[in-house]
């Protein structure tokens, strides 16, 4: 490995406890413009565990797939989309116990540190500011331009060329089993972070060989010093 010199976060599953909420209201708002998918519910909470970490509208094209839907037009998919933000912004959904103290540390060590996030920018800005982060991210990524700017690849090259450090001195961490995948197609150092509530999620997060498999941020600590 690199001395690395960035380190980059996923948002939902690894610096906030919200998988099971979001789960649930991708779900709700689904079944909202699909009714037939109310006996299909608990199907639909594993499709979208499965898929954590991509864009919603991938995710939702996954239901789509899966359950030979009709694709929602331009005007449903967008109030499909408010409506999952707003039912996952009515809960509670805590930061990890340890996320604070993780950032702190490895600030303080000298780490420039980023956020990336497959949620729609606007939306991502509007939780953040529920969350004690300011100061900590030298920059903020959501999905952009309908989908086309995200995690991965085109975030992780912007980040590289933003704050001036080479994407092979860049690690990047992240729940979604394709969050490897993306670190590992720039050269960028990948962590996976496991949860033992979602079903597979071992399996899942190693399926695209991540250089590192941890089970809590604290473990972070020992690896970038």
């Amino acid at each position: 490995m690199q001395k690395i010199e960035a380190i980059g976060f996923d948002w939902d599953g690894t610096l906030v406890d919200s998988m099971s909420v979001k789960s649930r209201s991708f779900t709700e708002a689904t079944i909202r413009f699909y009714p037939n998918l109310k006996e299909k519910a608990a199907e639909v909470v594993k499709l979208y565990l499965a898929s954590r970490g991509n864009p919603r509208i991938d995710q939702l094209e996954l239901i789509q797939a899966q359950y030979s839907l009709k694709k929602l037009s331009n005007d449903d998919l967008r109030k499909w989309s408010n409506l999952f933000t707003s039912l996952y912004l009515d809960k509670k959904t805590p930061l990890f116990a340890d996320a604070i103290r993780v950032l702190n540390e490895l600030k303080n060590r000298g780490y420039k540190l980023f956020l990336c996030s497959s949620v729609p920018q606007a939306d991502l800005d509007k939780t953040l500011k529920r969350y004690p982060l300011d100061g900590y991210f030298e920059i903020i990524l959501g999905t952009r331009d309908n989908g086309k700017f995200r995690k991965g690849l085109p975030h992780l090259t912007y980040v590289s060329k933003t704050i001036g450090v080479p994407l092979n001195k860049i690690a990047f961490i992240g729940d979604g089993p394709d969050d490897a995948k993306g670190a590992n197609e720039t050269g960028c150092y990948s962590v996976g972070i496991m949860d033992s509530r979602i079903p597979n999620s071992d399996k899942d997060i190693r399926k695209n060989n991540p250089d590192l498999v941890i089970e809590q941020l604290e473990e972070l600590l020992n690896y970038f010093k």
